[in-house]
């Protein structure tokens, strides 16, 4: 989902790089449990 929306609004496929979080397990709610960090590297 994320990938494609990035796609969509003209970012190169071959230029993502998605990565799982490395930490799983925590507190807060939901929302804030499903929340997506992204960096731009240029």
């Amino acid at each position: 989902m994320v990938r494609d929306v990035l796609v969509g609004l003209g970012v190169p496929a071959g230029k993502i790089d998605l990565q799982k979080p490395a930490v799983t397990a925590g507190s807060g709610n939901n929302a804030e449990a499903r929340r997506v960090e992204v960096k731009l590297v240029d």
